[in-house]
């Protein structure tokens, strides 16, 4: 029992650190054209402002099964670490400099609130 949960964390921990490594490829991409790139979005994450419902959208534009990774009709994504995430591109896009960070969002007292620094 005690193994699954650390390779369960192990699991979400390397997904995180691959997103923040894509973010940081998108970021220097965009840097290079002179294009600005906003915070992540998470289709059902942070304030509810993109909902769950969203994450068709996203799959309808990836080669997802060339991925291999399927969504379910109950929006779960296989395998069950995976992550979808966009970010806004373009000259007059305001800069994130922590992609997936919450600042900016309302819901302060979010149990999944990641501020760098504490910060709101």
């Amino acid at each position: 029992m005690v193994e699954s949960l650390i390779l369960d964390a192990l699991g979400s921990a390397a997904v995180s650190e691959l997103a923040e490594m894509v973010a940081s490829e998108i970021r220097q991409w965009a840097r290079e054209r002179r294009y600005g790139v906003s915070r992540a979005f998470e289709p059902g994450a942070g304030a509810g402002d993109w909902p769950l419902a969203n994450q068709r959208l996203v799959f309808g534009r990836l080669p997802a099964e060339e991925l291999g990774v399927t969504l379910t009709e109950d929006l779960l994504m296989r395998p069950c670490k995976s992550l979808t995430f966009v970010v806004g591109i373009g000259e007059n896009v305001m800069r994130a400099s922590q992609p997936f960070s919450c600042a900016g969002c309302p819901r302060a007292d979010c149990p999944f609130r990641y501020v760098p620094g504490g910060g709101n």
